[in-house]
């Protein structure tokens, strides 16, 4: 639901390519973590990381943990994003999160976050969205993160739909290796601004942090990719039918518990009908009226598709289960570009005028697969590293999407 769409063209990152990234980070003892604690280093000039897919800066970030620039432990994430990217790898398991290559091969766009809060990484998470992004309401939450004993993957106690429907809710009792996380919700208003920097001071509270400045180029427009998908046949309407939820509202965990178990029944049923398309007894999963709606589905595809990727609209329809709360889908005037962003960041920079520069800043680009629209991402880019730039007197600058292209 809330998920952002897993990446059109699946590609894990390069672990030959992380190795180098991830050198000096070997190990979570607590007697390293001390040590790295007494003798940090601070870069000469704020190093600035430009990616194409999001789950790409996690290389850079844990290079200044293995390098002694950002601590191991209990940093806090600055995300300016349309979209969390909080969910977590379902193939995942906790005790993957100190393999580099499992970890790294598993982490995609909407996912590689969480992970990292695992491995205490991040005690702070702060999400600055638009006022078109509602996948969570504004708020303060503050939860626990930690190894779901009967599966072994990593979950979480937190109740929010975002997290809910997509079954990653387990009670605390069933948690070990248990890490707390503060989530703090925001939407940047381009209206009234003035008034509410001494506000949004206090309720990030930034002054003493080591953190991580980290921005989509979507946040400043974007798309819902997902809407384009086999259109011919109407299939976005479809799947908001067939895999619509209504999570429960509520904390008691005995229902949400029970809730996920059945919501998890359900997406497992959905993605072996369309891994097995042709298997009649994958039908016997589902009632009358489910099993025809699948039916018609697969019929329209066929019918004006020849090439159909069946994996792919499984998990569109895993994101628009709750369109109460939608993939967001704004693409701002080409004339309102740069004004946007030189009112967020004015009003950021008033905001964190009295805190420490961030350690790194990680930008990603998310044009390739179209949630950054193409034709304006260059536009956006350019002005974001220019206040970034000018801000924080840095030419310490790194396309890491330009060196991948170049070597592709």
């Amino acid at each position: 639901v809330l998920q952002r769409l897993p990446r059109i063209s699946t590609k894990s990152l390069n672990t030959d390519s992380a190795h180098s990234h991830f050198s000096g980070y070997e190990t979570f003892d607590s007697q390293l973590i001390f040590r790295v604690k007494m003798s940090l280093k601070k870069y000469k000039q704020t190093p600035i990381h430009v990616v194409e897919d999001h789950h790409e800066v996690i290389p850079h970030i844990y290079k200044s943990m293995g390098a002694k620039y950002l601590p191991l432990e209990n940093n806090t994430l600055v995300h300016f994003d349309s979209h969390p990217d909080m969910l977590i790898p379902h193939n995942l398991q906790a005790d993957d999160v100190t393999d580099k290559y499992k970890l790294f091969t598993e982490l995609s766009i909407e996912n590689w976050i969480m992970p990292a809060v695992y491995a205490g990484h991040f005690n702070k998470l702060i999400w600055i969205k638009q006022e078109w992004c509602n996948q969570m309401d504004d708020g303060s939450y503050v939860f626990h993160v930690g190894k779901y004993e009967k599966s072994g993957q990593i979950k979480l106690t937190a109740t929010n739909s975002y997290f809910v429907s997509e079954v990653l809710y387990a009670p605390l009792e069933e948690l070990t290796n248990v890490k707390q996380v503060t989530l703090i919700v925001v939407t940047f208003k381009t209206q009234n601004m003035n008034e509410s920097f001494d506000k949004m001071r206090q309720l990030l509270s930034l002054e003493n942090d080591s953190y991580v400045l980290d921005i989509d180029l979507d946040y400043f427009s974007t798309r819902n990719p997902f809407q384009e998908l086999y259109k011919l046949a109407n299939l976005y309407e479809r799947l908001q039918t067939i895999y619509k939820c209504e999570t429960p509202s509520t904390s008691n965990t005995e229902e949400l518990s029970k809730f996920v178990a059945t919501r998890s029944e359900q997406l497992n049923n959905l993605k072996q009908f369309f891994m097995n398309l042709g298997d009649e007894k994958v039908k016997d999963l589902f009632d009358e009226t489910t099993c025809e709606l699948l039916t018609e589905l697969v019929n329209e595809v066929n019918k004006y598709y020849t090439i159909v990727d069946w994996e792919l609209i499984h998990e569109a329809g895993c994101t628009c289960d709750d369109m109460a709360r939608p993939l967001p889908h704004h693409v701002t005037d080409q004339d309102q570009l740069i004004p946007l962003i030189d009112n967020t960041f004015k009003f950021w920079f008033s905001v964190v005028d009295q805190a420490k520069p961030p350690v790194l800043i990680t930008i990603s680009r998310s044009s390739e697969d179209d949630y950054c629209p193409p034709e304006q991402v260059d536009v956006i880019e350019s002005h974001v590293l220019s206040l970034l730039r000018k801000k924080y007197d840095t030419n310490d600058l790194h396309l890491h999407y330009a060196e991948n292209s170049d070597s592709e």
